[in-house]
């Protein structure tokens, strides 16, 4: 069993590396993130707490700003895994009182990225809502945060706020060399704010009129 947590973590910290990148409604954890429609369910039953090298995790995951004390395999599927993804990575952070989610997404060019991306704002979350490129709109009452390039997918949530500043050290300092198509923030009960990354200079993309 130790053997297969500590293969669990190696394969975590590959992908973090391999994307180049980073990554909250506490309730029940079925519904911390919301299913995309019916033929998705949020099943987390039987899913047991990581322990095993919690400290090393912690040290890993120390520049997103909460002080986890366990880390859960999430088995929540959403519409962005229907587009021939090749690895694929969900946790739960748990501690100082909330769940900081982390879902990512490796695909196998661009295109794969931006169709999983379109198609899943295009009908995000329980109320199936969307939202246009540049558009400022509350999406879910979480705070979220969604991270695109040509590579990967990143989705962070939480019912705390994230701290975006954090979250742009971690990924940088995950690699430095990456950067980002589009980026959605959103605020608890919020609006989205788009943002694009070149030269690794964050730029607002404005809705087209």
């Amino acid at each position: 069993m130790k053997s297969i947590l500590s293969i669990s973590i190696l394969v975590l910290i590959s992908l973090l590396t391999s994307c180049g990148s980073e990554v909250n409604e506490v309730r029940d954890m079925s519904d911390i993130i919301p299913t995309a429609d019916g033929d998705y369910s949020s099943d987390t039953s039987g899913v047991k707490p990581i322990t095993d090298s919690l400290v090393f995790l912690q040290e890993q995951f120390e520049g997103l700003g909460i002080s986890f004390d366990s880390i859960t395999k999430v088995s929540t599927r959403v519409i962005a895994d229907r587009f021939g993804h090749t690895d694929e990575i969900k946790y739960s952070l748990i501690g100082d009182g909330q769940a900081l989610n982390i879902y990512r997404w490796n695909y196998k060019d661009s295109a794969r990225v931006t169709n999983a991306m379109f198609n899943w704002i295009d009908c995000f979350g329980e109320r199936c809502k969307s939202i246009m490129v540049g558009e400022s709109k509350n999406l879910q009452s979480n705070a979220f945060h969604l991270y695109a390039n040509d590579e990967c997918m990143i989705f962070l949530e939480s019912d705390h706020a994230i701290k975006t500043r954090s979250v742009e050290k971690y990924l940088e300092s995950v690699d430095p060399k990456k950067e980002w198509n589009y980026v959605l923030e959103q605020s608890r009960s919020g609006k989205v704010r788009w943002y694009q990354f070149e030269d690794k200079k964050k730029t607002p993309i404005k809705l087209e009129k």
